[in-house]
């Protein structure tokens, strides 16, 4: 009994482990499937088909008014107004200035900004969906995304940072120095790609015969913030600050190139403009507004 007892008990407990580890496999397989499926959903655009009730604002006529003057503002999270409710982002806040001097039944300001949206994603909508609805102002505000597209982009991932399980569980390995050769690089690499997709929206805007508006909006700046020591290395804060400088360096190039107005409202917004996580907050949605309408009230009759 002992000697037959004794195998039949190992073999048993054999059975047990790799019962319990094809368990253990089983959910770990079906825990990075739901994830994976999870961040397909997320990654998926907030607006599948920008049409009529897409956009973010009160309803409008698909087709525009015979005299009137469409304005569309695209962009990312400062344009749609990340954090705040739909009648404060600035394309809102636009057309009520327009409002204010009498023009309210001839200028109409649309918000067809997604957040999180590069100079790729929004030359996307537009050729797809934004242009179909005929505007006669495109106003483009782009550089935050693709600011921080660039850096993560820059950070070597692990071979194990292909697991959507992974990354639910650790912090995205991201680099916090980085030579000043390297910085000169990302920074060549993000302005060359952003002002290729920049420039191939403002020619499909020329080719609907839609006037284009190109604004230079700030990189929000963080508490603290003072001039770089001299260093060998930078942090990521002084790179985000070089790149988004560099974006707004092309976009005011591609605008003298392509010859389209350029509104410059770096200046405008102080720090006081953003939340503690760099999203702009009503007073500066304000002074972009302000900025915008400053320009354009003398190009709209």
């Amino acid at each position: 009994m002992t000697l037959d007892g004794a195998p039949r008990a190992s073999r048993r407990g054999l059975r047990n482990v790799a019962a319990a580890a094809l368990v253990c496999a089983l959910s770990l397989g079906a825990a990075e499937l739901i994830l994976r499926a999870r961040e397909r959903a997320q990654s998926r655009p907030v607006h599948p088909t920008l049409g009529v009730r897409g956009y973010r604002g009160a309803p409008f006529e698909r087709e525009r008014p015979a005299r009137g003057v469409r304005v569309i503002a695209v962009g990312d999270d400062s344009t749609w107004g990340s954090g705040l409710p739909a009648e404060h982002a600035w394309p809102e806040l636009l057309e009520g200035l327009f409002a204010r001097d009498g023009r309210a039944s001839r200028v109409e300001v649309l918000n067809a900004a997604e957040p999180g949206a590069d100079a790729a994603r929004v030359r996307e909508l537009v050729n797809s969906h934004v242009l179909a609805l005929q505007p006669t102002w495109l106003v483009i505000a782009l550089g935050a995304s693709d600011t921080r597209r660039a850096l993560e982009a820059s950070a070597a991932r692990p071979w194990w940072w292909g697991s959507a399980l992974a990354r639910a569980l650790a912090s995205p390995p991201q680099p916090t120095e980085w030579s000043h050769e390297s910085a000169l690089e990302l920074v060549r690499r993000a302005r060359f790609t952003f002002g290729v997709e920049l420039a191939q929206l403002v020619e499909s805007a020329w080719n609907k015969r839609c006037y284009v508006a190109i604004v230079q909006t700030p990189w929000p700046p963080a508490p603290g913030d003072a001039p770089p020591a001299a260093s060998a290395q930078l942090d990521s804060r002084e790179l985000a600050r070089r790149v988004h400088a560099a974006l707004c360096e092309e976009a005011a190039h591609v605008a003298r190139v392509h010859d389209v107005a350029l509104i410059d409202a770096r200046g405008a917004l102080e720090f006081e403009s953003f939340d503690e996580r760099g999203q702009l907050e009503l007073r500066g949605a304000q002074a972009l507004a302000q900025a915008v309408y400053a320009d354009l009230r003398a190009r709209i009759p």
